[in-house]
């Protein structure tokens, strides 16, 4: 192969992947959406 047919799948490979790896927003259900707890305290006071 050639220098410039190397060149130019690379920069195919590059875009394909950056294109796909930023369309993401398909769902609205993201992490604000989400609640779940984490951690349970109690606070005992004593006098």
């Amino acid at each position: 192969m050639n220098k410039k047919l190397k060149n130019f799948l690379l920069l195919f490979l590059i875009l394909t992947v950056t294109l796909f790896s930023l369309s993401g927003c398909y769902n609205e259900q993201n992490i604000d959406h989400l609640a779940y707890v984490v951690a349970l305290g109690f606070d005992v006071r004593r006098r």
